[in-house]
């Protein structure tokens, strides 16, 4: 072979080169590309959400009924805020690496970091999302007074739910995530200590598998146990000076018990009680709703004939009761005296 066929076949496998290496990095920047918008797609759609949520527990710390409720509210908007502040930092580390004109090389490695991150994110999803969001909903739930059983079936529900939305994360990270993160070390051979290891990578997967199913775990046990308290202590404004249930019961129902539970007691700024006695009967009116007459069942439990719901009046050891707590379908909701 002379001189001028070998440098015509160098050239040849030069541009045969040239062109593996031009389709190598068009197929990297295109996956990388469409990788961009879905995680911009994503971000914006969770940002959204946590707006609007966050809108939402606004309003609603307007209206608390309770201190119970207030709490959660408070929880569920910080919750909202530490979410949009995750990904907002995600991003922005992401914009600091992500630099196309970087060789082939560096620019894989970048882009391995981005995707790292998201992994990361993906995979600890259950305390940075899914954490703060459902204790948030849990304490404003409670917050209603619900029976346990109520309770048992809300946990059940949403701890269903929560767990789908952490299964689906963790099925993207697995289908979408580490294959891309693979092609990303192909493409350069970049070494990455551990990471391009399968059996490592596995092992790490149900290392994250057991502690998102502790965390999981010990936030419905705290969960229940919170709602059986809540059950066996009034925690929806419990006052030690009331009197207990079986000082209550030798109360004689007359005249003046029924002017002890006379008053006007706030659910919500919208939803006020308006007890009244009138010849020897119990009345109550509600915010743009009819009196109606109110039956004893005991001295401090009286019911409606018309629905199925009682009010429980809390007495304390002398004067008015300080409140009274509606138990409706399953639920109890707490009423402060206001003055008059």
């Amino acid at each position: 072979m002379n001189l001028d066929n070998f440098k015509s076949h160098w050239q040849q496998r030069q541009r045969d080169l040239d062109q593996r290496v031009d389709h190598v990095v068009h197929a990297v920047r295109s996956r990388m590309s469409s990788f961009d918008r879905t995680i911009w797609l994503r971000d914006m759609q969770e940002a959204g959400a946590a707006v609007l949520l966050f809108v939402w527990y606004g309003y609603s710390l307007l209206t608390p009924s309770n201190w119970l409720a207030t709490c959660g509210t408070l929880i569920g908007m910080l919750a909202c805020v530490f979410i949009v502040t995750m990904m907002h930092l995600a991003r922005k580390k992401d914009r600091r690496d992500a630099r196309p004109s970087l060789a082939l090389e560096d620019y894989c490695k970048a882009e391995l970091k981005r995707v790292d991150r998201q992994i990361w994110l993906l995979r600890n999803v259950h305390w940075w999302y899914l954490g703060p969001l459902f204790i948030g909903m849990v304490v404003q739930y409670i917050s209603l007074g619900p029976t346990f059983g109520k309770m048992l079936s809300f946990l059940i529900s949403s701890g269903a739910l929560f767990g789908l939305i952490y299964r689906l994360n963790q099925r993207a990270v697995k289908n979408r995530l580490m294959p891309l993160r693979q092609d990303l070390i192909d493409a350069t051979n970049v070494e990455v200590d551990g990471l391009e290891n399968k059996d490592d990578s596995a092992a790490e997967d149900k290392f994250n598998l057991r502690r998102s199913t502790l965390t999981i775990g010990v936030l419905l046990a705290g969960a229940i146990a919170i709602a059986y308290f809540s059950q066996h202590v009034d925690v929806v404004g419990w006052d030690p000076e009331e009197l207990p249930a079986e000082t209550v019961a030798g109360l004689a129902i007359d005249d003046k018990l029924r002017a002890r539970l006379v008053g006007r007691y706030q659910l919500t700024p919208d939803f006020i009680f308006d007890v009244e006695e009138r010849d020897g009967r119990l009345m109550v009116g509600i915010t743009d709703q009819s009196t109606q007459e109110v039956f004893p069942d005991s001295p401090t439990h009286w019911s409606y004939r018309s629905v199925e719901a009682t009010l429980e009046f809390k007495l304390p050891s002398s004067g008015p009761a300080k409140r009274l707590i509606l138990h409706q379908n399953g639920f109890r909701q707490s009423a402060i005296r206001i003055d008059e």
